[in-house]
């Protein structure tokens, strides 16, 4: 299309300059470049945060449940299950998620305003918003708090308590 309007642009006005001819895409796109930009440092600087919170989560749990070491053993040679040790352990790491989870959700509702212009074709209190980043942070917080309670239900009592 750009040669024949160009050709019947040069004979409506043959000084017509042609210095650049853009879409309505391209200008649509460069307008939100500075925005997309940030978007996407933002989302990445955000994917690193849940990557050290959920490394940070997991060895907070798996030291508490080497600390408790001693203790899953004599449960586990009392005839604890091991399913019962996951349980207990994963219990004690819920502790953590659920705070974090309170704290965050409020201070989310707080700075989401601010994130408007941040956000193309959605509101920031949208519950779309909110289901998909808890998502995350959920799946997250309870696979670093799994691995940590699998590990727990594997101790040999003999070993745990005969260490030290």
């Amino acid at each position: 299309m750009l040669p024949e309007a160009r050709r019947l642009l040069a004979d409506l006005d043959p000084t017509i300059p042609f210095w650049r001819i853009t879409t309505g895409a391209e200008l649509r796109a460069e307008d939100v470049a500075d925005t997309r930009l940030l978007v996407i440092l933002l989302s990445a600087f955000a994917g690193l945060a849940m990557l050290l919170a959920t490394a940070g989560l997991w060895a907070v749990v798996a030291r508490a449940a080497a600390e408790r070491r001693r203790e899953i053993g004599l449960r586990m040679a009392l005839g604890a299950r091991a399913a019962a040790v996951e349980a207990l352990v994963f219990r004690d790491g819920l502790g953590p998620i659920v705070a974090g989870g309170a704290v965050g959700l409020a201070l989310a509702l707080v700075v989401a305003p601010g994130m408007d212009a941040l956000l193309f074709g959605l509101s920031p209190r949208s519950p779309t918003v909110f289901l998909g980043s808890a998502s995350v942070l959920i799946v997250g917080s309870l696979a670093a708090t799994w691995l940590p309670a699998r590990r727990a239900a594997r101790v040999d009592p003999v070993r745990a308590l005969s260490a030290d």
